[in-house]
């Protein structure tokens, strides 16, 4: 009954957005996410510029991540700080990306998560609406500890072993420990 009430709310928040203008889009999504239960859904904040090689793969690689994980609890939000609205959209084509990008016109969002210009900035929030993870930039690396923080922040458990030869190194094992020696 739980999942049914969760799907019909994410359907209609959906369904409302086709039609609401990029200023009100923001603000159902905040409302939504913070209003709706805490443990409905752990969402992906990645503030891009569409003509960023660096933003290309982030997108890329957190598209490809979502499907691979198939949790219908994960939102991706990404959020253009382009306000060039056809230079998106031919991004979002070229790179045969599912997730809609949204364009933050008046830097709402930006100003809300104190996005400091670098981009891709990548926010990852946890059921409980905590930050759980802030990363700059993408590569290989970033992409192994965002995986582990977005599978954290959806409860689901991480390998214990992450790189069979060697010490995965302080950066990945503190995504999960977060004290010393724990």
């Amino acid at each position: 009954a739980l999942k049914a009430v969760a799907f019909a709310r994410i359907l209609s928040f959906c369904v409302g957005f086709l039609s609401l203008s990029q200023e009100i889009l923001f603000v159902r999504l905040a409302s939504f996410a913070y209003e709706s239960l805490p443990s409905a859904f752990a969402f992906v904040l990645v503030f891009f510029l569409p003509t960023c090689p660096h933003c290309h793969d982030a997108l890329k690689f957190l598209d490809g991540l979502q499907k691979q994980l198939g949790n219908p609890e994960l939102a991706i939000v990404a959020v253009s700080v382009s306000d060039k609205k056809y230079v998106v959209e031919e991004m979002v084509g070229d790179l045969g990306l599912s997730l809609v990008p949204y364009l933050d016109l008046n830097r709402r969002a930006q100003k809300a998560y104190g996005f400091n210009q670098g981009v891709p900035e990548i926010f990852v929030i946890d059921r409980s609406r905590r930050i759980v993870s802030r990363t700059d930039g993408s590569s290989p690396r970033i992409h192994v500890r965002l995986t582990l923080a977005i599978r954290q922040a959806l409860g689901v458990a991480n390998p214990i072993l992450l790189e069979k030869t060697a010490y995965s190194g302080e950066e990945l094992c503190s995504v999960c420990h977060e004290q010393p020696h724990e």
